[in-house]
């Protein structure tokens, strides 16, 4: 018996140890990854990559990081934007960030972080069924996890935005309306804001690959569903912004459903054709105005 029992501390202990290994080897890297961020040039893109510790995949994406982000050690929000269909983490980026950095030059918008995840091109940023293109779990599981733990962000909530383009813009409403204590505020720009009815008329191809056709799987990602499922915790603590060019149509009927529901959202018709750089230059940087609104008290201007 004692020697069992001497045999089991002794295996405990081992295993214990084992664990603490691991979690320093895992400090140690995120330490090192993160010094190696601090070391990147400012005011420019960079491509990177990580394996999610969920999905054991390879997570590609891109990021922009502010001009003085390697000489003050300040730490800055960040901005999430999701790209459109056929799009990838290398999609948006001289548009988005030209726009930001005029927007922080004119002082309308802090300096911020802004991170281009990959959406495996036609994913409408949801898991799909077989499991083949996780573009949520990427992006809130495993991407935003890893940034707050590699760069100098700010980690709280209200200092998280969440925008994008056509399907990146469907994208960004149905991830801030799935989880509201992630993202203080959401901008759609021309949004494909697809319901179930239409998405399975008009794409049909993406009805069938990612949600295998089936209604009710979809609706665990739906921006539809989950802004009535969420409503009490998306009221007054989310803020949305829709600036819409050729996509009306499904910008207004969206829009309706947000009013229905009691959710405010403020809705700019640009005039602009189905296209990211008319409708941000022709904003006059008041979409980074908005953002900057609604960010948290000290790092407003």
């Amino acid at each position: 018996m004692k020697a069992n029992r001497r045999a089991h501390l002794l295996f405990s202990r081992s295993a214990a140890l084992c664990l603490m290994a691991v979690w320093l080897s895992g400090a140690v890297a995120l330490g090192q990854e993160g010094e190696r961020a601090n070391r990147l040039e400012g005011g420019k893109v960079h491509a990177r990559s990580f394996v999610g510790p969920v999905t054991k995949k390879t997570i590609h994406y891109t990021i922009y990081l502010p001009r003085d982000y390697a000489s003050i050690g300040a730490r800055y929000p960040v901005v999430y934007h999701l790209h459109g269909l056929g799009g990838d983490h290398h999609s948006d980026h001289e548009t988005v960030v030209e726009q930001l950095q005029e927007a922080v030059d004119a002082d309308v918008m802090p300096p911020a972080i802004v991170v281009f995840p990959s959406g495996y091109r036609n994913s409408m940023w949801a898991d799909s069924k077989n499991g083949e293109k996780p573009a949520e779990t990427n992006v809130v599981r495993e991407l935003i996890p890893h940034v707050d733990a590699t760069y100098r962000t700010l980690t709280q909530r209200e200092s998280r935005v969440i925008q994008g383009f056509s399907m990146g813009g469907y994208g960004a409403c149905a991830l801030a309306v799935k989880y509201p204590d992630l993202f203080s505020v959401c901008v759609n720009y021309d949004g494909a804001l697809h319901d179930w009815e239409s998405l399975s008329a008009r794409r049909t191809s993406i009805a069938e690959e990612i949600f295998e056709k089936d209604g009710d799987y979809y609706d665990r990602f739906s921006p539809w569903a989950n802004a009535r499922r969420n409503l009490e915790q998306i009221k007054d603590r989310v803020a949305f912004l829709m600036a819409v060019g050729a996509l009306r149509p499904f910008n207004e009927h969206y829009n309706k459903h947000l009013a229905e529901l009691g959710i405010r959202a403020k809705y700019v018709e640009t005039g602009c054709d189905h296209d990211l750089d008319c409708i941000m230059t022709g904003q006059g940087h008041d979409e980074f105005a908005f953002i900057a609104e609604h960010l948290a008290g000290d790092q407003a201007k």
